[in-house]
């Protein structure tokens, strides 16, 4: 599954949309900051079509 999207992005619903019966194993990797009050959000930018091409290369090779 490849998304790139701008809205906040719920951990339950897309363990949800992977979640088999006969799937052995899910792997999400989410990153984290130290805690400081200041940060409130993270803001990645992408190039929308590259990123695409690139995640779908890279699934097709695992």
């Amino acid at each position: 599954m490849i998304d790139v999207r701008r809205a906040r992005i719920d951990l339950e619903a897309v363990l949800d949309s992977v979640r088999r019966d006969d799937a052995g194993a899910i792997v999400l990797f989410v990153g984290t900051v130290r805690s400081d009050e200041g940060i409130r959000a993270l803001d990645y930018e992408v190039y929308r079509p590259m990123a695409i091409k690139s995640l779908t290369a890279l699934a097709e090779q695992a």
